[in-house]
């Protein structure tokens, strides 16, 4: 099963006055493919000749803004303090890993340790929101989507 239809918001056109509009369960996330099954960020990573694959640096923004919704929902529900942190610290890693692996190749150690930061906090936030998959559908997706990420970047070739 995916995960697109939690995270997805709409974008109405700017140029005619529209607005960020929030997905299901008002959770604002990645944006929808083009035509062609790509989003925009993936062609403007491409045309700038970034090295990481556009598809890895997509996976990290879509895991940190899994991290940050389920950090938000489990939040809400209170008692979940551990659970909470992990995902806020899984967000920032990937955010982070985003960032570097989104340039030009730089120094190739920053981007592998970047890149292994991400892996940890990915796998110590599955495996956290995991116990929860059962109870709470943002805990079982953000596991998916974090479990997904974290194998992603160790198949990259981001990753030392």
């Amino acid at each position: 099963m995916t995960h697109e239809g939690l995270f997805r918001y709409e974008v109405i056109s700017h140029a005619a006055g529209g607005e960020w509009r929030p997905g299901v369960a008002g959770t604002l996330c990645a944006a929808e493919p083009s035509a062609k099954g790509t989003s925009m960020s993936h062609h403007v990573l491409e045309a700038a000749h970034v090295a990481a694959p556009a598809a890895v640096v997509e996976k990290l923004h879509d895991a940190e803004r899994a991290s940050t919704a389920c950090a938000s929902a489990m939040a809400a529900l209170g008692g979940m303090e551990r659970e909470v942190l992990l995902a806020l610290d899984c967000a920032d890693m990937c955010a982070a890993a985003a960032r570097v692996l989104g340039r030009r190749e730089g120094d190739r150690s920053v981007s592998e340790a970047a890149a292994s930061a991400a892996v940890i906090a990915c796998e110590a936030a599955s495996t956290a929101c995991a116990a929860h998959a059962d109870h709470h559908e943002h805990c079982r997706l953000h596991a998916e989507v974090t479990r997904e990420t974290a194998a992603l970047l160790r198949e990259s070739s981001v990753t030392a």
